[in-house]
């Protein structure tokens, strides 16, 4: 809504300014001098045998026309079209604050472009040739999201990173631009929009100024108004009187109409809050009410320092910097600093400046900003962990998951590790193996020399396993049976990593990624 105004707003300005520029165009018009010295500069209308017609341009609208003897005249010297041209052109510029792309667009062609149609070969060919480059790298800028306030270009990063500080100052701009028409109830509508959202900033002090130079006129414009009231409905019902009687029904029904749809407006700006209400010239009771407000607003408004409140704003809006440029800390303790300071002028209710230790909006409105930030970093910095965590799943998954293929160095180290282990079974059950033949090969021995009665029997009694072991008769000794189980175990693992058949090691790093997760 705000940004449809403010398009508006910037075409009624750029039809303004060219209006505005051409009268000025008269200084570059047809210049006649006369033979007593004297001057005539305007635009030649008429170009008779005995007399000529010049058209004078006054003041704003107001022209003169003006028939000079040919007798009197003593030079006439005629200004060349494209100079007249060119002299519309400049008159357009500096281009208005807001001015929207097709504002531009429609300036460009009627313009510059124009121009270099009409007049090729013209001497200020390159001169409008610049303006057209002038004119299209602005319009490029508002096509990309930037806006020109007040002669200073604001960018589309800008505006995003700083929406309260920007709306301020377009809203700032809005209310001065209806003061200098005397749009008395717009311009105080758009200080009181002001006031409620925008309180702290640098455009509510200056805003405050503009209100307290704006409210004595319109104060006198509603006395006058109110005076005026009781003549004008006389003079309406006198008028009435005079028409024909089916002319008076109808005059009176459109003006029947015309009220109701007045009190219809009336009704719902006191229902919505309305403060600075519309006011009919015809109706004294739209008209006094507005004068207390006015008075009273008037006294509320000088109470307050502005030179205070803008050196407050300017703590805010270091503010405001800092967080666009990360320095949440520093941010955080000048805010503290500022808010120490500050004693907004927010008033509590419209009509009362009661609570003015308030905190301000912009102040407020930093404080979430500060906020906001704090929150993004902190989720930006969880949902890197977990992309991270998710990441070595991932690879933990995919490494468990793919065989690796002779010759190949993928899960090298994990490879080795587990052959290692699974060779360090097989020697340990060979060594098993080798000492059970040894203790056999002795026992044998043993049996087969000659000893004593004595040290047979005390060397049976300390072997305990005799029974299973002294098999002479060709049965299977169990030791060798667990033995030949380990050994073919082992072989088994061996065989199968060399092979890359299964994912043990894979496995347990998946399940070890799982487990840290």
């Amino acid at each position: 809504m705000t940004t449809q105004k403010s398009r508006r707003l910037s075409i009624g300005l750029a039809i303004l300014l060219t209006s505005l520029a051409l009268p000025l165009l008269s200084g570059y018009g047809d210049t006649i001098t006369l033979k007593d010295g004297s001057k005539l500069e305007g635009k030649i209308t008429l170009e008779a045998a005995d007399f000529i017609k010049i058209e004078l341009a006054r003041s704003g609208s107001i022209k003169e026309t003006k028939l000079v003897k040919r007798a009197d005249i003593a030079t006439i010297a005629k200004t060349k079209p494209d100079v007249l041209a060119l002299a519309k052109i400049k008159g357009s510029l500096p281009t208005p604050s807001l001015m929207s792309s097709s504002s531009y667009q429609a300036l460009i062609q009627t313009g510059p472009e124009d121009f270099l149609k009409a007049y090729p070969n013209s001497l200020h060919k390159a001169e409008v040739q610049k303006i057209l480059e002038e004119l299209n790298a602005e319009k490029a800028k508002v096509d990309r999201g930037s806006i020109k306030l007040n002669g200073v270009w604001i960018s589309a990063e800008r505006r995003q990173n700083f929406k309260t500080l920007t709306a301020s100052r377009i809203r700032l701009y809005s209310m001065k631009q209806k003061a200098a028409q005397r749009n008395h109830t717009a311009a105080m509508r758009d200080f009181q929009f002001i006031e409620d959202q925008f309180v702290g900033t640098p455009a509510y002090p200056e805003a405050v100024q503009v209100a307290i130079a704006l409210l004595p006129t319109y104060g006198q414009l509603l006395t006058r108004q109110l005076k005026d009231a009781e003549f004008l409905n006389n003079k309406r019902e006198a008028d009435i009187k005079l028409l024909p009687p089916e002319s008076q029904a109808r005059t009176q029904a459109a003006y029947k109409k015309e009220q109701d749809r007045f009190k219809a407006l009336a009704e719902q700006e006191k229902k919505t809050g309305v403060k600075w209400r519309s006011v009919n010239r015809r109706n004294k009771d739209s008209i006094a009410p507005m004068i207390d407000t006015v008075r009273q607003e008037l006294t509320e408004l000088k109470k307050i320092d502005t030179a205070k409140l803008a050196a407050e704003a300017k703590l805010l809006v270091q503010v405001d910097e800092l967080i666009y440029e990360n320095k949440l800390k520093d941010a955080q303790e000048n805010l503290v600093e500022a808010g120490g300071k500050t004693t907004s002028g927010k008033r509590k209710k419209s009509t009362s400046r009661k609570g003015s230790k308030t905190k301000s909006s912009y102040s407020e409105n930093l404080s979430q900003k500060i906020a906001a930030k704090i929150e993004a970093a902190e989720t930006a910095a969880e949902n890197a962990s977990a992309n991270a965590k998710a990441k070595i799943v991932a690879a933990a998954i995919t490494n468990s998951s793919t065989m690796p293929k002779k010759g190949e160095k993928a899960d090298k180290e994990k490879n080795a590790e587990s052959s290692k282990s699974a060779e360090s079974a097989l020697d340990a059950a060979m060594a098993a193996r080798k000492k059970a033949a040894d203790a056999k090969k002795q026992k044998t021995q043993a049996k087969a020399a000659p000893q004593k009665p004595k040290s047979t029997k005390k060397k049976v009694k300390k072997s305990k396993p005799a029974s299973v072991s002294d098999d002479e008769d060709g049965g299977i000794n169990f030791q060798f049976l667990l033995i030949g189980f380990v050994v073919l175990m082992g072989i088994v693992i061996v065989v199968l990593k060399k092979m890359g058949i299964g994912g043990g090691g894979g496995g347990g790093k998946a399940d070890d990624a799982g487990a840290s997760e």
